[in-house]
């Protein structure tokens, strides 16, 4: 079961597996992230333009909900985690009634959730965020499908604007580390 595991996370760019030397969890350079951030701005961007017209009531309440709880733990001084961000995209997406487009927004994120758990809530971009996907549901609610998607690009391109400068810091942190300084 271990090793059945460790392939699939294998084949999901996860993990880097070496022959007689074991399984390594992968990094991703920032050039990676870039390119993966770009597609992932391209589908999400076409998914929030077509859940703005595809959307039901009971989607719509849904979405409502999450936005709600999210805006609540925020106010608690929690941070909402990676995951219930990833949730509110994963609710657009499977909204805009493609399933070919699911796929790839999944696939996508798979490959960028390891660099998204180290930036995903940190501080201010917690609060930001909520705001942006405030303004998407907005959007969506208002069935204005130009709109979600300027809003959907604006979230996502500050959400990688933060996952460099937090890889960036991190990698500055490794360096300063490794001279000793």
């Amino acid at each position: 079961p271990v090793r059945e595991a460790l392939q699939r996370l294998a084949h999901h760019g996860l993990v880097t597996l070496e022959s007689h030397r074991g399984a390594f969890v992968r990094s991703l350079d920032l050039d990676e992230v870039r390119d993966l951030f770009e597609v992932r701005i391209a589908l999400e961007c076409e998914a929030a333009e077509l859940a703005a017209a595809r959307i039901g009531p009971q989607g719509l309440a849904a979405l409502a909900r999450l936005q709600d709880a999210s805006t609540a733990e925020l106010e608690d001084g929690e941070q909402p985690s990676v995951f219930d961000t990833l949730d509110l995209h994963d609710l657009i997406v499977h909204h805009a009634g493609n399933s070919r487009l699911q796929q790839a927004v999944a696939q996508v994120n798979v490959e960028l959730r390891l660099a998204r758990s180290r930036s995903g809530a940190t501080g201010q971009r917690a609060k930001n965020a909520a705001q942006e996907h405030l303004q998407l549901v907005t959007c969506l609610t208002e069935r204005d499908g130009e709109g979600a998607r300027a809003a959907m690009k604006e979230h996502l391109m500050a959400s990688l604007h933060n996952t460099i400068n937090v890889l960036e810091a991190a990698a500055a942190d490794e360096r300063q580390g490794a001279l000793g300084v």
